[in-house]
């Protein structure tokens, strides 16, 4: 809301004419555009990095993947699968 009223305030500015119209124009070309871009920055891109350094975060956090022996699959070196008596006694 601020942003809005803060670009609809400055565009008299951005189209007045009479005497010193240029340097008034020029000075509201740069606050309607540096307010533009500013509103999506802040609506778009700052949300947009604020997830993909979470995600990297958590993602370090956690370390690499390192397998251990519970993570081996219960099937036997002839391709069966192992029955749940043999499972926790080879554990």
């Amino acid at each position: 809301m601020t942003a809005i009223s803060a670009i609809v305030g400055a565009v008299p500015l951005l189209v007045a004419t009479g005497a010193g119209a240029a340097a008034r124009q020029s000075l509201g070309a740069a606050t309607v555009g540096g307010m533009c871009v500013a509103t999506i920055l802040s609506l778009f891109v700052v949300p947009i990095l604020y997830i993909v350094i979470k995600t990297a975060e958590v993602r370090y956090q956690r370390g690499p993947y390192k397998p251990s022996i519970t993570d081996t699959p219960d099937i036997n070196p002839d391709g069966t699968n192992r029955t749940s008596k043999e499972v926790t006694s080879n554990r």
